[in-house]
């Protein structure tokens, strides 16, 4: 997971990232993740709160996977999110596997 340049982070059900790779570290500048509660809305959106109608969080909802594009004003770039549900061994929601890749566009920091 350390060599891939996409942003990989795995998230509780509240939201906090609990893991995060190499590539998620540095581009959202998260502090080390033991004992601290990093919001994901805070480091990848800039906000105290989810956005509204966030693709991810609507994963929590469906329990279903989704996919989008979008740009993203925090990031300065244009991104793909793939949000992949995770469930216990009793099919109960405990959180998702977050997939960013930035893609190419003329917004993008160089």
């Amino acid at each position: 997971m350390e060599n891939i340049d996409d942003m990989i982070t795995v998230h509780d059900g509240d939201f906090n990232i609990i893991l995060a790779n190499k590539a998620a570290q540095e581009k959202l500048g998260l502090p080390s993740l033991d004992n601290v509660k990093a919001k994901c809305f805070r480091y990848f959106h800039g906000k105290d709160h989810p956005p509204d109608g966030c693709p991810s969080c609507k994963c929590i909802i469906t329990g279903v996977t989704a996919k989008f594009e979008m740009f993203e004003p925090h990031l300065n770039m244009p991104i793909s999110i793939k949000a992949i549900p995770r469930f216990n061994d009793n099919g109960q929601f405990i959180g998702m596997i977050h997939i960013v890749k930035e893609l190419p566009g003329e917004n993008s920091v160089a």
